[in-house]
């Protein structure tokens, strides 16, 4: 037996009418089919959405210390993630909630820290950036950066050299 077409409705009624149908048992297909609507249109309304949110990780004061011990060793952000079987957003922002930051947390670089003394000794003494640069395998703006921050007076640029006549 056919379900029963519905009556003309307006959209309020039609809305209510459709809900009871639910309400009495009728499944997603015949309330479909009886009040002309797209099955795919009802199905959307219908089925409630799927939880779309991921799952939190919290990460304890002693993944925290295993992971500042990690980092200390050169680990990466990543690897640090990944032994701790934690996203790395995650674990960037926990640490950087407890005030580490990579800065902080890394041992310092002694090869960086005497190639930067010596690009400094070098630029006081008169020789090019450029020229540093190539010497030391720093980039020129990094250069100038570290000059700036640290205090070392810029050089004049020099006049240029007159035609000889």
């Amino acid at each position: 037996m056919p379900p029963e077409p519905h009556k003309l409705l307006n959209a309020a009624q039609r809305l209510r009418a459709m809900a009871e149908a639910f309400e009495n048992g009728n499944g997603l297909t015949s309330v479909a089919t009886r009040f002309r609507v797209p099955i795919l249109a009802l199905q959307r309304v219908v089925t409630p959405k799927r939880n779309l949110s991921r799952p939190s990780k919290v990460i304890s004061p002693e993944m925290l210390a295993t992971a500042v011990g990690l980092i200390r060793q050169r680990y990466s952000y990543k690897e640090t993630a990944q032994v701790l079987k934690v996203p790395p957003s995650t674990l960037t922002s926990a640490l950087l909630k407890q005030g580490f930051t990579a800065k902080n947390i890394r041992p310092p670089d002694r090869v960086r820290d005497m190639k930067f003394r010596q690009a400094v000794s070098q630029y006081i003494a008169g020789v090019v950036v450029a020229e540093i640069s190539r010497n030391t395998g720093i980039p020129e703006k990094t250069l100038y950066s570290h000059f700036r921050r640290i205090g070392v007076p810029k050089r004049q640029p020099r006049a240029p050299e007159s035609p000889a006549s």
